[in-house]
């Protein structure tokens, strides 16, 4: 078995498609992503190829000078339990140190437990869980735009939240950061 750790490129595409067909049920963000992680010369967006056939991929971003994320990790079904997870997220942790960025995130599934055991390895501790609630509108809440003098109010509610202080200042809306 060969490996090969790469930047993606335009023509892979249609494999990373393939690759995420079927992760959340067809509603992968990736295919949305592709083109933008591709294009990005700030971010770097790696495949792992096994035997020439793309076989996995990840994401290394810095949203600010001091911080690494992580994201868009997958292994193609049919490579799964050959360690490749580990080998790319090995390689995402080296391009971070590389870097010499101080913190580097990630945000993955409370029951993902694959994944905390690579976040373990690889010094990462956990900040929080969560979950994300919500309700048919009508009953007896109403939601409502904020008017321009609520604004300040709501973002004091929200910096002083225990969440916001877990999880480092990022706020979740689904798996939008």
């Amino acid at each position: 078995m060969t490996l090969l750790i790469r930047s993606a490129r335009p023509e892979d595409k249609p494999a990373v498609l393939e690759l995420t067909r079927d992760i959340w049920e067809g509603h992968d963000y990736l295919p949305r992503v592709f083109d933008a992680w591709v294009q990005d010369p700030a971010g770097h967006f790696y495949v792992v190829e096994v035997d020439g056939k793309l076989a996995g991929l990840g994401r290394v971003s810095f949203p600010d000078p001091d911080e690494a994320w992580l994201e868009g990790g997958r292994v193609h079904p049919e490579y799964q339990g050959l360690g490749l997870a580990s080998v790319l997220f090995a390689y995402q942790m080296f391009v971070v140190r590389r870097s010499g960025v101080t913190v580097a995130r990630f945000c993955t599934a409370s029951d993902n437990a694959p994944v905390h055991h690579l976040a373990k390895v690889h010094g990462f501790r956990r900040l929080a869980d969560g979950l994300l609630w919500e309700a048919p509108a009508g009953g007896t809440f109403e939601a409502r735009r904020l008017d321009a003098g609520e604004i300040p109010t709501a973002w004091e509610f929200i910096w002083e939240s225990p969440w916001y202080r877990l999880t480092g200042g990022l706020l979740c809306e689904g798996w939008v950061w």
